[in-house]
């Protein structure tokens, strides 16, 4: 069986921390029972939940100026964690604010509100040299207000309109068994093993019901529909930064695609049902520091590559196509 420390809550929260970062579902945590975390956003493509929220003023040369706001505040709060010889599994909770703001004369927007949110997590327990797999079920709600443009040319007009969404959606992880198991070890071969490659593949299937209301035009209305998303994630020199010194850093490459539908089952109002689909590729750098001793520092960089085409009902992305160039410390 795979082998915890121990059975204790702490011990499985540790092993649950490590499943559940990969998987980008929730974050736990051991010891501490919350988290207050300050971002862009909550979690599009682009990964904006990893980047910080950002307040910028521009004046142009014409006297025209305008700003934009993107913050996304979240507390999260940790249940009590269960464990025994076939699996751990924890609660969590959480509360968040956001706004979105760009008062820019031909796309404004201006939307705010508040997001609640429950997961609960479960690591199935399999031998060393099974694949590594969870579950997170999740719900969601969120309410607030949304500035939409409800005519089109010559002159568009915008109107803030109330807004409300429920999903309700599954997540599945799976990380693919390494070939180092105690029936495949490096050292019956080799003295020193080779850079492994590290994968993981993330899915999410779910229903959802988004609703718009106030002002006139198009737009109002709920639509009701069904989700799906599949992510393949590839560690090519390993997912251990600290492993691939390159001078003071050491980095760990990843590769990431995506596709995900998002199809209207029913329509209501103005309203007509449609189907989303979104696809991305992206190659992110995530570089650790490397001090004296060996161990990391606390300045953590990155850079990340995206390409995304397509459209997301539940992000409020139209069709485009978009390429994405991030740079970010963590400190």
């Amino acid at each position: 069986m795979r082998q915890f420390p121990d059975r204790s809550p702490n011990a499985c929260s540790k092993y649950l921390l490590g499943i559940a970062l990969a998987a980008g579902s929730i974050a736990l945590t051991a010891p501490a029972h919350a988290q207050l975390t300050l971002s862009a956003d909550s979690e599009p493509t682009d990964k904006p939940w990893k980047m910080p929220a950002t307040i910028a003023y521009t004046r142009n040369g014409d006297g025209s100026s305008f700003t934009t706001i993107d913050a996304y505040l979240k507390y999260n709060g940790i249940l009590k964690t269960k464990g025994d010889d076939n699996f751990a599994s924890s609660g969590s909770w959480s509360v968040a604010g956001f706004i979105h703001k760009d008062n820019t004369a031909d796309a404004p927007r201006n939307d705010r509100g508040v997001v609640l949110g429950y997961s609960r997590l479960l690591v199935f327990d399999y031998p060393n040299n099974f694949p590594v797999m969870s579950t997170t079920w999740n719900a969601k709600v969120s309410v607030g207000k949304s500035l939409q443009q409800v005519t089109d040319t010559p002159v568009p007009i915008f109107t803030d309109r109330n807004k409300d969404r429920e999903q309700l959606y599954v997540t599945g992880f799976l990380q693919p068994a390494k070939q180092d198991s105690p029936h495949h070890t490096a050292s019956s071969t080799t003295k020193s093993a080779p850079r492994q490659m590290d994968m993981y593949f993330l899915w999410e299937t779910g229903l959802y019901s988004d609703h718009a209301s106030g002002g006139n035009g198009k737009g109002t209305g709920r639509l009701n529909g069904a989700r799906g998303k599949l992510e393949w994630n590839v560690f090519p020199l390993g997912i251990i930064a600290a492993d691939n010194k390159v001078g003071a850093y050491g980095v760990a490459p990843v590769i990431t695609l995506s596709a995900q539908v998002q199809h209207d089952l029913s329509a209501s109002g103005t309203r007509k049902k449609d189907t989303y689909r979104l696809y991305a590729a992206s190659l992110t750098l995530e570089f650790e520091t490397i001090v004296a001793d060996g161990s990391v520092g606390r300045v953590t960089p990155s850079l990340n590559f995206t390409r995304s085409v397509g459209a997301d009902l539940l992000t409020g992305r139209a069709y485009e196509g978009k390429t994405e160039i991030a740079l970010g410390f963590t400190f």
